[in-house]
């Protein structure tokens, strides 16, 4: 129970997020989709096994089923509501996706950009990475990602603001 309420929470949570009046572009990466079928799949083999273990622990296969289903629709709330997303604010990115993250402008030591990745290498060297592939209106996030940069005067190598640019030229 203390599963489906913490999944429920989580999902509270991110909604929440989700419905501030500001522009949110949809973000889901292969990532986050092999995880959530990697925990569902998981869960399912526990309550199989258990329930053709024919000994007593058979009784908690249901639970194990119970996991697993909240974890289908948890994520499949997510992706109707199209809850994982990239939000852009006016000192720091938002990234919601398995784990809500908070990048500071005043964190980042430089951006790079290459084949249509954006690192964000922070001062800690610890870098986070966002691919367009996977975001919803590319070109508007480029625009609104480089007005950012801009806005918080945040480093980027040279190599990457003339990629930047072109990008949004094309």
């Amino acid at each position: 129970l203390s599963y489906i309420f913490l999944s429920c929470y989580e999902y509270l949570n991110t909604s929440f997020k989700a419905a501030l009046p500001i522009q949110r572009f949809s973000y889901f990466t292969n990532q986050y989709f092999m995880f959530r079928v990697l925990k569902i799949g998981i869960f399912s083999s526990f309550a199989i096994l258990l329930y053709s273990s024919g000994s007593r622990v058979q009784a908690i296969f249901p639970i194990c089923l119970l996991i697993a289903g909240t974890e289908g629709i948890i994520t499949y709330l997510k992706v109707r509501g199209k809850l994982c997303f990239v939000t852009i604010y006016a000192n720091y990115l938002l990234i919601a996706e398995n784990t809500i993250k908070k990048v500071f402008a005043s964190e980042v030591l430089i951006v790079e950009f290459r084949h249509e990745i954006f690192y964000f290498v922070k001062k800690d060297r610890k870098t986070l990475t966002i691919k367009l592939e996977h975001i919803s209106q590319r070109e508007d996030f480029v625009q609104k990602l480089n007005e950012w940069i801009d806005r918080n005067q945040v480093m980027v190598s040279p190599e990457s603001k003339s990629k930047i640019k072109e990008l949004i030229a094309s």
